[in-house]
């Protein structure tokens, strides 16, 4: 299965208002985040915001943030509204022919499309803003399954200021 960069940009941004703590974040911010273009991620908060993951307040206290608790949002969701299909392991066969033909097969197709969507169940925005926070604080090394601290960034105690 492959996401559409569309797919992807929903969901960073999606974390990153989970990560925000309750503050609005700004479009442009949210952009940052997901590593794409201020104009780009305002298409995909629109998108966001009429599948009703997302609120936006206007002015100068405005921005996005979640309509309703990251815990909710499954990742399954996320995709089926953004993409506006249904998570797939392969695409379909469409005529009536070749489906009788290949009955078993779309059986063992179907099967996989369950079980991608049942575990995308499994995890919310919420989850992955828990992991990205972990490995902003270190390293995950994947063979090992263990994270790394970062070392803190050293620093000249002879500067002082005069604020």
């Amino acid at each position: 299965m492959k996401l559409r960069r569309e797919t992807e940009v929903a969901i960073a941004i999606l974390v990153a208002c989970a990560r925000s703590n309750d503050c609005r974040l700004k479009t442009a911010d949210a952009a940052k985040v997901a590593e794409t273009t201020t104009d780009f991620a305002a298409h995909v908060v629109l998108k966001l915001v009429n599948a009703g993951f997302l609120k936006t307040k206007r002015g100068r206290n405005g921005g996005l943030e979640l309509s309703g608790s990251a815990n909710a949002i499954s990742l399954c969701d996320v995709i089926c509204r953004v993409d506006d299909q249904r998570p797939a392991a392969s695409g379909r066969i469409k005529a009536k022919d070749e489906q009788v033909k290949y009955r078993p097969l779309s059986q063992i197709i179907l099967g996989a499309n369950n079980a991608i969507q049942t575990y995308l169940d499994l995890f919310s925005i919420a989850d992955l803003a828990k992991i990205e926070g972990r490995s902003e604080a270190g390293e995950f090394r994947e063979g090992s399954g263990k994270i790394r601290e970062r070392r803190p960034a050293k620093r000249d105690l002879a500067v002082s200021s005069n604020f």
